[in-house]
């Protein structure tokens, strides 16, 4: 039955390269990580998280479907960056500020017929540009917590409703900028 590590055993630790001849093991490899994906609810798995020092990571292309992406990559297609705020199954029940290229060109492999590797080359934005360098720079050792912020949880003394901003700020002069 596959499960995650340890988190420290995936932090700056570079994944192999997939070969050729490791696409039948990956294949199996794949469907239990999507198993173990969907029941944690994940919006996707790097091998690395589950022990598998190998670059591939599955991701959901549609409502009911997961591609494996192998030897993935990416590129910035141009210079804005995004905040985000991400979660990670490695982290459990933890959310983690990042900054993120907002679009990026994808390039990876997946398995067409015959275990024959299909190379695939897309521009992505949103969710999935997300999704896939999250995924991806696990393969290469970054995690969240390597490259992120932690988010800690407010608790109620930390919330100021605007009521009580209003209340503290009265009398002060606001310089707008």
């Amino acid at each position: 039955m596959m499960k995650f590590i340890e988190s420290e055993d995936i932090e700056n630790i570079e994944s192999a390269t997939v070969e050729k001849e490791n696409i039948p093991e990956i294949k199996k490899q794949a469907e239990e990580m999507i198993e173990l994906c969907v029941k944690k609810g994940g919006s996707g798995l790097s091998a690395i998280q589950v022990g598998i020092y190998k670059k591939f990571f599955i991701w959901p292309i549609s409502d009911n479907a997961y591609q494996i992406a192998i030897n993935p990559k990416y590129i910035s297609n141009g210079h804005k960056k995004m905040n985000t705020i991400e979660g990670c199954l490695s982290y459990p029940d933890t959310n983690w500020f990042m900054k993120r290229w907002k679009y990026i060109r994808a390039i990876y492999y997946t398995v067409g017929p015959n275990d024959n590797l299909i190379k695939i080359t897309k521009n992505l934005r949103g969710e999935a540009a997300i999704i896939y360098q999250h995924e991806t720079d696990h393969g290469f050792g970054k995690t969240v917590k390597t490259d992120g912020e932690l988010l800690e949880e407010k608790t109620e003394d930390d919330i100021i409703s605007s009521d009580n901003l209003f209340e503290q700020n009265k009398g002060e002069e606001i310089n707008e900028v």
